[in-house]
């Protein structure tokens, strides 16, 4: 079965990259690459004409922070193309949001880099904190990264993009409801010290999908695709080869 894989929203900043490469080598992977100008209905309409040029009728999902919420809707508005689905340090969102979620896209588009700098650079460092141990190189190596992405205005407008993506979204009748008996089996990873998915976010998925099988993580932060790669990797096979 075909895997489209939607990652999170800093995508290899957060170890999606070698994740899709051992995921490729056991699957027909579709991913999913986000663009400065996309809008929710283009980028819906753009997984889908990668479904279809790789002949996918049907599919399973993999979606990383921002990713599954993106996942969430697909499985939502095409139901009948979507056969199980992998939540991975993901949220669920309310209608409620959409205000937020519009002010933080007007803030990225217009924030000079200089302030947006500092701020977007705590938020990450605290996103990789766990490999301050595991692989405090990589860590460095990351971060400088951001620090020189944050400059190119294509990377803001894309962050920008994915704010806005979430707001209509919420537009959508019935999109941010739960999909009861009509959604596919999901399976969540979590870890439990998650700092941007706190406890209530996390609880909140969690109820959204009742049967969802749960996996997971101890001290892995928002990135247990990097620091427990074995074992992420393991977890979401046994789930998609059931």
């Amino acid at each position: 079965m075909p895997l489209v894989f939607l990652p999170g929203a800093l995508d290899g900043l957060e170890g999606s990259g070698a994740v899709a490469e051992r995921l490729g080598a056991e699957r027909r992977l579709i991913p999913i690459a986000y663009r400065p100008d996309d809008r929710f209905e283009g980028l819906m309409a753009r997984i889908l004409r990668a479904a279809d040029e790789a002949g996918a009728t049907r599919f399973d999902l993999l979606g990383q922070s921002y990713g599954g919420w993106i996942a969430q809707c697909l499985a939502r508005l095409r139901p009948g193309r979507v056969r199980r689905m992998v939540l991975s340090h993901s949220f669920t969102l309310r209608p409620g949001d959409r205000w937020r979620l519009r002010l933080g896209s007007r803030m990225l588009e217009r924030l000079p880099p200089a302030l947006m700098r500092p701020l977007l650079l705590k938020r990450v460092r605290g996103a990789l904190a766990p490999l301050r141990k595991a692989d405090p190189a990589l860590l460095e190596r990351q971060l400088a990264t951001l620090g020189r992405d944050i400059a190119r205005p294509a990377f803001r407008a894309k962050l920008a993009a994915q704010q806005r993506c979430m707001a209509e979204s919420l537009g959508l009748p019935g999109i941010a409801e739960a999909p009861g008996a009509r959604g596919p089996p999901v399976l969540i990873i979590e870890s439990d010290n998650d700092p941007l998915i706190g406890a209530g976010a996390r609880k909140a998925l969690r109820t959204r999908y009742p049967d969802a099988a749960l996996h997971r993580f101890a001290d892995a932060g928002h990135i247990s695709a990097m620091v427990e790669t074995d074992a992420y990797l393991a977890a979401v096979m046994a789930f998609l080869d059931r």
